[in-house]
């Protein structure tokens, strides 16, 4: 940081500033859900899938650092999910895998909030994941640059989580990746 900054001192301390989250006005924010296979066959009693889930959180749904979540008046049961968000920072269609991360701009940490019965009242769990600041994400985001292997993320984050279950989920989501 201080090469960036030139070796100045900030013009400013961290508690002055109001956060923002770390994109500000995303095109869309997809969330892949269900992508660990023991999730779905020990919580759900459910098959397996072949492919994870995926559904659209919009941006009003997150909090910024240091906002509150907000807890709606529709229902009781809001609960967490620390999630690892992927920032992609180039569009592309029809990307190989090859060149996939190259399409990435960074990660972040994000509070996955969801209205649980509100997941229920339908096939897809889109509406209890939109509530007005029902989420948070986190103010930074790390580069690519700083983390040009993105696997080395699934060990730390299943340690944050004290989740083992996050290997899975990134082999899941990575066919090259085994399972563990």
């Amino acid at each position: 940081m201080k090469h960036l900054s030139g070796g100045d001192a900030p013009e400013c301390d961290l508690d002055e500033i109001e956060f923002l989250t770390p994109v500000t006005s995303p095109d869309k924010i997809l969330c892949i859900g269900r992508n660990y296979k023991n999730y779905i066959a020990t919580l759900e009693g459910k098959k397996p899938l072949n492919h994870p889930g995926m559904f659209v959180r919009v941006a009003s749904s997150f909090a910024a650092h240091e906002q509150a979540i907000e807890k709606p008046d529709a229902s009781d049961q809001l609960d967490f999910e620390t999630e690892l968000a992927v920032v992609i920072g180039t569009q592309g269609r029809n990307i190989s895998e090859t060149d996939a991360l190259s399409h990435v701009a960074g990660y972040t940490v994000l509070n996955e909030g969801s209205i649980r019965d509100w997941q229920k009242r339908g096939v897809q769990n889109a509406p209890g994941k939109n509530f007005y600041h029902s989420g948070s994400m986190d103010p930074w985001m790390v580069t690519t640059d700083d983390i040009p292997d993105p696997s080395a993320l699934a060990d730390w984050f299943a340690r944050i989580q004290k989740r083992p279950a996050v290997k899975e989920a990134y082999a899941f989501m990575d066919p090259s990746k085994q399972a563990c």
